[in-house]
């Protein structure tokens, strides 16, 4: 949990961190994020359901 924790984080500062935000650091903080989920034993096909509210706040800082 505490890594699944301090991924999120990571791509929080990223998002506060950078006006332009680039598709493929999005790709490999997200990649992060599923992995440490995958390590909680979520699977794959529930990732979007674990994620929602995190892409949802990834998506208000992009506008």
């Amino acid at each position: 949990m505490v890594e699944l924790q301090a991924r999120i984080y990571d791509l929080d500062a990223y998002l506060e961190s950078v006006w332009d935000l680039k598709e493929k650091q999005l790709e490999g903080y997200w990649k992060k994020i599923y992995l440490a989920l995958e390590k909680l034993g979520i699977q794959s096909d529930r990732h979007e359901e674990y994620s929602r509210q995190i892409h949802k706040y990834q998506n208000t800082k992009q506008i």
